[in-house]
């Protein structure tokens, strides 16, 4: 009776726990978005690392979304986008960190290419001078000549 017993606790024990995993899970990148931006500033480099990981984690359609928010200087708050963005750039430029680097650099590449607002594009190239690779000179020359309309 007592083992019998002890396995129903188990079971519904592991049910409750699965379910609580499957609802995170089940959580919209919108949420997941505002989950991060709420912790934004971080108050350490682990939490910011971990952040950095979780932008990552949110794939390129979470970051595109994330990076809409930008609006230009005076049109609204930006400063917990500004610590995840720069909280990447700095993840990404770490030694042994290639596939966050070039996660970073396609995403802010194709953010820049979304931006309407030159101050939100200004500040999209400016972590892509800092963990850039060919890719990002490629992408900037043809962004430079579109925007002088010879591309």
């Amino acid at each position: 009776m007592n083992k019998i017993f002890n396995s129903l606790v188990l079971a519904l024990t592991l049910m409750l726990v699965s379910t609580s995993l499957q609802a995170q899970e089940n959580r919209t990148i919108t949420t997941k978005i505002a989950d991060l931006m709420a912790q934004m500033p971080s108050s350490n480099l682990q939490l910011r690392d971990k952040l950095a990981e979780e932008v990552i984690a949110l794939g390129s359609d979470g970051f595109q979304q994330m990076a809409e928010k930008m609006t230009p200087s005076g049109k609204g708050d930006n400063s917990a986008l500004v610590f995840a963005i720069n909280g990447l750039t700095r993840y990404a430029s770490q030694p042994g960190k290639e596939a966050a680097r070039s996660f970073a650099e396609s995403a802010f590449i194709t953010a820049l290419g979304k931006a309407s607002d030159a101050e939100v594009k200004a500040f999209l190239i400016r972590p892509l001078k800092l963990i850039g690779k060919d890719k990002a000179v490629s992408a900037l020359a043809m962004h430079c000549l579109e925007l002088k309309g010879l591309a």
